[in-house]
């Protein structure tokens, strides 16, 4: 095969391209034969078909490409392969896969727990304004502040994409902590200065 001359542009997209195991994986299948987008899932053992779209897009036209209904590996992607193939993976794909859908189980059960105990903070709001200590007025301002407080600091936490502890937390779990914490924050505080009132 002629050899190829790359820019410095297309090296930084093929080495972007190769980081990931699952892109690294989709060449070695590919390798053997073209596959098409619902072989690649099962060939793969992908439950979810966005996770998948997500790869195939940062793959498509320089490592892989569509003929007709199927993916190819270009001239480029067999380059990688080689290279791929060369190197021995640290972690086995189907760990990484095991590891991905316990990382999203648990995910979940950490938004169910945050769901939860902001809903028993606003009945603890609630409670507190039954009792006079607090006004509804005062919840109304707390939960839009909270709200608007929130969204402004996640959306600060999550613009850098590289933040590791951002993939296992993701946007709505970072809200919803931060609004439980103000809420909380905001109901101590008010209490504190009836205190001393």
């Amino acid at each position: 095969m002629a050899s190829l001359h790359l820019d410095e542009d297309t090296l930084d997209m093929i080495f972007h391209a190769l980081r990931h195991p699952i892109r690294r994986e989709i060449l070695r299948k590919l390798s053997a034969r073209s596959l098409t987008y619902s072989e690649l899932l099962k060939e793969l053992n992908i439950d979810e078909s966005s996770f998948l779209n997500y790869h195939l897009r940062k793959m498509e036209e320089l490592l892989i490409a569509k003929k007709g209904k199927e993916y190819v590996l270009t001239d480029v992607g067999e380059i990688c392969l080689r290279l791929v193939e060369r190197i021995k993976e640290k972690d086995d794909f189907t760990e990484y896969l095991a590891y991905r859908r316990i990382r999203e189980r648990l995910k979940s059960k950490v938004t169910i727990t945050l769901v939860v105990l902001l809903t028993l903070s606003i009945f603890l709001l609630v409670e507190l304004a039954i009792i006079g200590i607090i006004n509804y007025a005062f919840i109304i301002v707390t939960m839009s502040s909270g709200i608007a407080f929130s969204a402004v600091l996640t959306f600060f936490i999550h613009r850098n994409r590289e933040t590791k502890w951002k993939m296992i937390w993701g946007k709505r779990n970072t809200f919803l902590l931060i609004l439980l914490v103000q809420l909380l924050v905001q109901v101590i505080i008010r209490i504190i200065l009836l205190e001393y009132s």
